[in-house]
C-alpha cells in the first residue's frame, strides 16, 4: 500500500464516525481523485446533500481531497448459493 493511500485510510479512520455523522451521508471509502491521487470518498443518497456534506467536512480530510459520490439510497442484496444450506 503506498504511502499516500496509507495516510488516506489513516485520515478516514480517525474521521469516519464525524464524516457518517454529516446528513445524507451512507458510507465512505479511498479512491481515486480526479487528478489521479488518492481521495476520500463520501457516499451520500442524493445531489442535494453533496454542498452539505461538502460543507461539513472542511477541515476533517486533513488535506486529502474529498470526493462526494451521488449513489443513492444502498441496501444490502440476497445472496443465493452460499451459507451451510446452499
Amino acid at each position: 500500500m503506498s504511502d499516500a493511500v496509507s495516510h488516506a485510510a489513516e485520515v478516514l479512520e480517525r474521521r469516519r464516525e464525524q464524516l457518517h455523522a454529516l446528513d445524507g451521508v451512507i458510507g465512505s471509502g479511498i479512491g481515486a481523485s480526479p487528478t489521479g491521487g488518492v481521495a476520500i470518498q463520501v457516499f451520500v443518497r442524493s445531489s442535494g446533500d453533496v454542498l452539505e456534506v461538502e460543507r461539513g467536512a472542511v477541515g476533517l480530510l486533513e488535506g486529502i481531497p474529498l470526493e462526494v459520490v451521488v449513489s443513492g439510497d444502498v441496501t444490502g442484496a440476497e445472496v443465493q448459493g452460499g451459507g451451510e444450506d446452499g
